[in-house]
């Protein structure tokens, strides 16, 4: 699940055009593995951004079990905070845009580089910080191309309250997402 190189870098792509970028990177402290992420995307039409997306997520896991997150977001103009801490009895307390809830400890976040979520039914919105009722089926074995080369990926569909298309390699490494975009649009998540 993390990548030997330490990062993930992706091309966002709509329609087949460059909007942005997502990047994970992995870094281990001590028994703790800390995960940022970070999500640019900026659409424009003749030179005039018609829709902006940021998103700027810190996490912290023990193991398979995600100790920390904090979260800062800016969905074309409206803004997003989340904070959840696991606390000592097997839960998350979370306070995402001033609301408090508490999940499972076992939620894992809809970052979506972690692929012991294919194994819930519940992901947790690291924008707002609600849970997300999902089904992930697996599609098969099929090439794809990644960073120029052809390789061997299995291929989830996931549906529910998150839809995403997602592609993982033979060590569990997220190398390829895709979904519609709020227009309607293909949004592509390219490994470069």
């Amino acid at each position: 699940m993390v990548p030997s190189s330490g990062a993930l870098d992706f091309t966002v792509l709509r329609e087949g055009e460059d909007v942005g970028t997502y990047q994970i990177h992995f870094q281990r402290n001590g028994d703790a593995l800390d995960v940022d992420v970070k999500t640019r995307i900026a659409v424009k039409i003749a030179f005039i951004t018609v829709f902006r997306y940021e998103h700027d997520a810190h996490e912290v896991w023990r193991g398979d079990k995600l100790v920390s997150m904090e979260t800062k977001t800016n969905d074309d103009g409206e803004d997003h905070s989340l904070v959840a801490t696991a606390n000592g009895n097997g839960e998350l307390k979370i306070v995402g845009d001033g609301k408090e809830l508490t999940a499972k400890g076992s939620m894992i976040p809809a970052s979506l580089w972690n692929a012991t979520f294919l194994e819930t039914k519940e992901l947790l919105n690291s924008q707002v910080g609600t849970a997300l009722a999902i089904d992930v089926a697996f599609k098969g074995e099929e090439p794809i191309t990644v960073k120029g080369k052809s390789i061997r990926a299995k291929h989830y569909s996931m549906t529910g309250a998150l839809e995403r298309e997602l592609w993982y390699d033979s060590d569990w490494v997220l190398v390829k997402m895709a979904f519609k975009g709020r227009d309607g649009s293909d949004i592509q998540y390219v490994l470069r």
